[in-house]
């Protein structure tokens, strides 16, 4: 059965910020046969870091195109309870926005493709899929195997 995957800003930036065109081949090739979506928080993030009016356009035009998971009144109340069950175990994420992007995948049974260690300290406490997308993993190649 095939992945389906939630994209999450922390992998996205990779590809965006690639200039060696290999971030973008190795996303590309995960990515090639599964189905993806993003969050309305991914597409909120993007776009308020972009540098200038030109970035800006380009990721706005991107945008366009995605399939985009809209967040709940249900989703935010149960981040919410993420975020307090977390801290009650002594870890205070990042960004708690993290946990309303969590609870979207949880609800529409997607895999979080993230280089985000708060994701990984979501999925302590919840049963998120995840799959890390880290630069390093990029820069080195394949992985001999």
């Amino acid at each position: 059965m095939p992945v389906a995957f939630l994209i999450d800003t922390s992998a996205l930036i990779h590809v965006l910020r690639d200039k060696t065109g290999l971030v973008g081949a190795r996303y590309d090739g995960i990515i090639s046969t599964q189905l993806v979506r993003l969050s309305q928080e991914t597409a909120f993030e993007l776009l308020e870091g972009a540098r200038d009016e030109r970035e800006w356009g380009r990721l706005a035009q991107l945008l366009e195109g995605q399939n985009i998971v809209d967040a709940t009144a249900e989703h935010w109340t149960a981040a919410a309870r993420v975020v307090f069950d977390l801290r009650r175990e002594g870890t205070t994420l990042k960004n708690p926005i993290d946990a309303l992007i969590a609870q979207a995948a949880l609800a529409h049974d997607l895999t979080v493709l993230h280089d985000d260690q708060d994701f990984e300290f979501i999925a302590s406490v919840r049963p998120l899929k995840l799959y890390r997308f880290s630069l390093q993993e990029s820069e080195r190649g394949p992985s001999a195997s």
